[in-house]
């Protein structure tokens, strides 16, 4: 029973894990990464996505399956709302990173309250199942 645990968390944090990589190989390197101009910001984000995937799985956690759908849910709000602007020493700035970043995070805090939500209801469940 516990080995099954185990090896199902495993198999959730490399299925997550490949549809990130996948994601992260699309924006990076393909015609998306020249449309873009972001070359190092999608590595930073899949490095943050490898980290987040590692500690749900240690912990437990269903936050793992919302990683890859932050990552590609964040690219595909940059590349709608994106902005280019001047910042303040007149050199263009563009808005697509700040965007992609904010929602990555934002998806993964969802997961984390439904993740919570979750164990709640299983709680009350329990509770109202015992004699």
């Amino acid at each position: 029973m516990i080995k099954s645990r185990i090896m199902s968390r495993v198999f959730w944090a490399l299925g997550a894990s490949a549809a990130l990589s996948v994601f992260y190989v699309i924006s990076r390197h393909d015609v998306l990464g020249a449309w873009h101009n972001m070359f190092q910001w999608p590595v930073y984000l899949w490095i943050f996505g490898l980290v987040v995937i590692l500690f749900s799985t240690f912990l437990s956690k269903r936050v793992v399956a919302c990683v890859p759908v932050g990552y590609i849910a964040g690219f595909i709000l940059a590349a709608l709302f994106n902005t280019d602007s001047k910042d303040v020493g007149s050199a263009m700035a563009n808005k697509g990173w700040q965007i992609w970043t904010i929602s990555m995070i934002a998806v993964i805090c969802a997961g984390i309250v439904w993740e919570s939500i979750c164990v709640i209801q299983k709680e009350k469940q329990r509770r109202r199942n015992e004699p």
